[in-house]
Formats: C-alpha cells, sequence, structure tokens
C-alpha cells in the first residue's frame, strides 16, 4: 500500500487535535483516535475494520517519520546554516503547522487501540543555543607530535627493549674491543638457540612395552598430553552398561537388542553413527536392568558372532575408568604391542606383566 509522504502531512495539519497542544481537544483521547480515522478515510477509501486498524498504524508511523525527518533537518540549519536542500524543500510547506507541534522524542505514535502512546508531556525542554564548536583539523606538527608520543608508549611496554636498555649503562663501559667480544658472543649465543629443536611425536622412539621409562608409542604420548572430559549428555548406570564392538557395518539395532534381550530386560541400547554420515561406527552400548544380566551377556556372547562378525564385550569404561581417554585420542580399548599400538587393556588384549614376579614374596604375597 502506497502513501504520499506530503499527503499525509496535508491531512494532519487540517486535524490541529493531533499536533495542536493549544486546542482544547487535544488531551481527549477518543478526538485524537477520530481524527486519525478521518485522516485514514480521506486517504483510502472503503476500508474495512481490519485493513483500517493497520493503515491507520502505517499512516501514524509514516507522519512520525515525516516528524523526525523535519526536526533533524531544521536542526542541521540551525547549527551550521547547512540545510539538505531535498529534505527542506519537501517539508517547508508544512512548517507554519509543524512548528506547532511539541516534538518530545519520549511520545511515538504507534497503534490507533493504544493511543496512550500518543499522549505528549506537557513539559517540554527549550532547544539549546549553545552552538557546538567548530573541529579544527589538527596540523602536521601536531600529528608529528602525536605519533611520537604513541610510539614512546608502545616502546615502554615492549619487554625485550627495556631488558637490552638495561643493559646499556654497562656496556658504555666497555672500550672498543670488550664491545666487539660481547656483540660477538650475543651472537653465537642466539645461533646456539636458533640450532635447537623442539621434540615433536615423530622423533619419539617406537618400541615394545616392558620396563622402558619412556611412552612405548606415539598413541600413549598423544593420551597422556590430550584432555578429555566424559560426555555428561550420556544416561544410565556405567555399573549396569555392557561395550560391544566389532560390529559388522551393516548389524541394525534391532538386530543387537534381539541377541542380548535373551540375558534379561534391556533398558536402553545405543548404536553409534556417524554423526555426518549416518553410517554405523562398529560399536554399541546397552544397559540391563540387573547385574545378572551383566554378567551373563559378558560370558556368553563374548568373540560370538552377529551377521557374520566377531564381537567383543567389555564393561563400559568412559565413566567407570579414571583417565579414560577415546580411540581418537590415542586411547581406547585393544591395540597390539608388535605395532606399538597397545593402549588400555582389555579382555581381548590384556596386559601382561614385563617380568615375572616371584609369588610369596614381599608386596604380592598371596
Amino acid at each position: 500500500m502506497a502513501f504520499d509522504t506530503e499527503r499525509v502531512i496535508v491531512e494532519v495539519q487540517c486535524h490541529p487535535v493531533i499536533w495542536d497542544q493549544s486546542n482544547e481537544l487535544y488531551k481527549d483521547r477518543d478526538a485524537r483516535t477520530a481524527a486519525w480515522v478521518e485522516i485514514c478515510k480521506e486517504l483510502f477509501e472503503n476500508l474495512s475494520d481490519a485493513e483500517q486498524k493497520t493503515t491507520d498504524i502505517k499512516v501514524q508511523s509514516r507522519w512520525k517519520t515525516a516528524r523526525d525527518t523535519y526536526m533533524k533537518v531544521k536542526a542541521n540549519s540551525n547549527s551550521s546554516n547547512e540545510a539538505d536542500e531535498s529534505i527542506e524543500n519537501q517539508c517547508e510547506d508544512q512548517d507554519s503547522s509543524t512548528n506547532a507541534i511539541n516534538y518530545n522524542s519520549s511520545s511515538v505514535p504507534s497503534t490507533s487501540t493504544s493511543n496512550s502512546n500518543l499522549e505528549r508531556t506537557n513539559n517540554t525542554e527549550p532547544e539549546s543555543s549553545r552552538k557546538r564548536k567548530r573541529q579544527v583539523s589538527p596540523t602536521a606538527f601536531e600529528k608529528e607530535l602525536l605519533q611520537c608520543v604513541k610510539q614512546n608508549n608502545l616502546d615502554s611496554n615492549d619487554e625485550d627493549l627495556n631488558f637490552f636498555k638495561s643493559l646499556i649503562p654497562t656496556v658504555q663501559k666497555f672500550n672498543t674491543f670488550k664491545k666487539l667480544l660481547f656483540r660477538t658472543k650475543v651472537l653465537e649465543a642466539l645461533i646456539d638457540i636458533q640450532k635447537e629443536t623442539v621434540i615433536t611425536l615423530d622423533d619419539l622412539p617406537s618400541i615394545n612395552i616392558g620396563t622402558d621409562t619412556e611412552p612405548h608409542d606415539q598413541a600413549i604420548v598423544q593420551a597422556i598430553c590430550s584432555e578429555y572430559i566424559p560426555n555428561k549428555l550420556v544416561i544410565g548406570k556405567p555399573e549396569l552398561t555392557i561395550f560391544i564392538a566389532r560390529l559388522n557395518p551393516r548389524t541394525l539395532q534391532e538386530t543387537i537388542e534381539t541377541e542380548f534381550s535373551k540375558f534379561g530386560k534391556i533398558v536402553r541400547c545405543r548404536l553409534v553413527k556417524d554423526i555426518v554420515t549416518g553410517k554405523s561406527k562398529k560399536y554399541a552400548f546397552i544397559e540391563f536392568e540387573s547385574m545378572s544380566s551383566v554378567e551373563s551377556a559378558l560370558k556368553e556372547m563374548h568373540y560370538e558372532y552377529i551377521d557374520g562378525a566377531e564381537i567383543v564385550v567389555e564393561r563400559e569404561a568412559e565413566r567407570r575408568l579414571w583417565g579414560w581417554k577415546p580411540r581418537r585420542l590415542g586411547g581406547g580399548f585393544g591395540g597390539r604391542k608388535e605395532s606399538g599400538q597397545l593402549r588400555f587393556g582389555c579382555r581381548d588384549r590384556p596386559f601382561r606383566k614385563p617380568y615375572n614376579i616371584e609369588q610369596g614374596h614381599g608386596l604380592f604375597k598371596q
């Protein structure tokens, strides 16, 4: 619905009850509402009740925009005598009527149903007659002086520069030979420091587990250096939850529930899938209702076949084993020491003692 801004201003001018505070009906809410209704009827004919309400809001908003624009132009004209000619030509015909309106910024006509927002306070503050000071651009000398001050502030916060400045009083006492010797020693120290190499994971040796003090593979180093917080969204009792791995990628969650439901009531079953592709990651978790069901499943289903794949069944470790790290961080179950990838011990690949412990002696006496 198109609006003619000049037409709106003319119609508002013909209804002083809206803008003239000296009018006896200015404080009459019903009178102002009726005035806006008449303005809408003059601008648009044959409006329904719903259209009348919507149009009333838009007309009042258009009037507010035109009024605020005029006041901004007038304020700029009074301060700098350089008003925008296009806006001034649009509003100069309505200058006589608009000057009488109290332009209080706190009063904004928003809706016709809530005309209380159209009331303006009688306490108006006179416009400040004080002119703004003309801003003078700094001279070239002032700019250079300001740049020097900023540079000095930056230099004072430089720790390296302050350190070398602290050496100046001592170095100034040296003769020419000692100064050359000092500079040579400093340069040699810098060269030696630059030659030092940082040890990375690729530099660590990959050795079999034993009595060695060094980590036996890079996966262990990564697990030690990483930080892992267990998923707080995982629900259920960890002591009643088992971990099933090495599943066939085509095995469905319903198949897993069917195979393990014979050991007892299953509270929940979750087949882990890739969040991007939606494909199975070949492991799942099952929570039983009782501990006896857990023990039976661990005993009967370990190394059993589901959809042609030999599975392994373990107890859940994420919430039960302190310091647990997942496989993506170098941890996880399994791995082979022959390939330098032995991780957390499990039923499939348990940790073995690196040396024989003599039974019946010391701390290991039975």
